[in-house]
């Protein structure tokens, strides 16, 4: 079987193609464009029009990539934004009309289970805690294969902190930094127990933060996700990479290698979230994994497959 999942989220939307063999997951093809959907969501909840062309041209580019690629099962998903919308209805009448099929807003606790599931589903009997950094929520979610132990969805993204705290800036200002790292220690205070801080096999960040953040780290001029796949990121890296690129200006942080460039403004928010997420956790490493949601779906289709 043949199958496509898109996933459109609050900063861009993705898309994989792979053939599902029983367990077994070959000939993928991957796509990722930046459309904020979620740009200026923050004032009154309502997603701007400007937003909805922006991604309904990025869908309708997905779908004639799967009709080519004669897919069979296509999944839709779309996460925060769309959750969070008072417009929400409208555009996803909008955005359906250039899928192929229909698009499933899923829940936060979903969405843990699916980016969970992205990396248990290769580390099977191991107990593994995944957080997926997005652009409009966060999701820590810990376990083992298919049993989560806890999950829960945070109201915190790249976009949403960028938007609340450093919008119009192009350094980002000591104060709001100080001001930042406190509300986002405040939410896991108040939303991550203490008997969920614990020895974990291994922590995995998911997200287009993280698998930037390890492009940058290994100076790639072109984005090869096997190269940093699984790759062990220490927390004096992401201090020593917040405070650089958080640092420069926006025009001379496009110009960083490994930087996509339309991720630039948000990019520090993102790596603010993961080191205030480690410093809480109390954990010195972390692990990519280029996954994430879609690829949670996909392995459950070759599951149920």
């Amino acid at each position: 079987m043949k199958a496509a999942v898109v996933d459109i989220g609050t900063n861009s939307v993705l898309l994989t193609i792979a053939d599902i063999e029983g367990r077994e997951i070959k000939n993928v093809t991957e796509l990722s464009r930046i459309t904020r959907l979620g740009k200026g969501f923050g004032e009154d909840k309502v997603i701007r029009e400007e937003n909805v062309e922006i991604t309904l041209s990025a869908l309708k580019e997905f779908s004639e990539k799967i009709h080519n690629k004669g897919v069979d099962k296509v999944k839709y998903i779309a996460t925060e934004v769309l959750r969070s919308a008072k417009n929400s209805d409208y555009v996803l009448k909008k955005l359906s009309s250039a899928c192929l099929s229909d698009i499933e807003i899923i829940d936060g606790v979903k969405e843990g289970f699916y980016s969970f599931y992205s990396v248990s589903y290769l580390n099977p009997s191991k107990d593994v805690c995944v957080i997926d950094v997005g652009g409009g929520s966060t999701e820590i979610t810990a376990g083992m294969d298919s049993d989560m132990r806890f999950t829960r969805s945070l109201k915190v993204g790249a976009v949403e902190i960028y938007e609340k705290f450093f919008s119009g800036y192009d350094i980002y200002p000591r104060d709001s930094i100080l001001k930042a790292s406190g509300y986002i220690y405040d939410i896991l205070e108040k939303n991550i127990p203490m008997d969920v801080i614990g020895t974990f096999t291994a922590v995995y960040v998911v997200g287009g933060t993280i698998t930037n953040v390890g492009a940058i780290l290994e100076g790639m001029n072109e984005y090869k996700p096997d190269l940093i796949e699984g790759r062990v990121v220490n927390i004096g890296e992401i201090r020593g990479l917040f405070e650089t690129i958080s640092q420069i200006k926006g025009v001379d942080r496009t110009k960083i290698v490994g930087l996509e460039p339309e991720r630039a403004d948000v990019l520090p928010s993102g790596i603010l979230i993961i080191r205030s997420i480690m410093t809480y956790l109390n954990r010195d490493n972390i692990r990519i994994s280029t996954r994430g949601v879609r690829w949670g779906v996909m392995f459950q289709l070759s599951e149920e497959g």
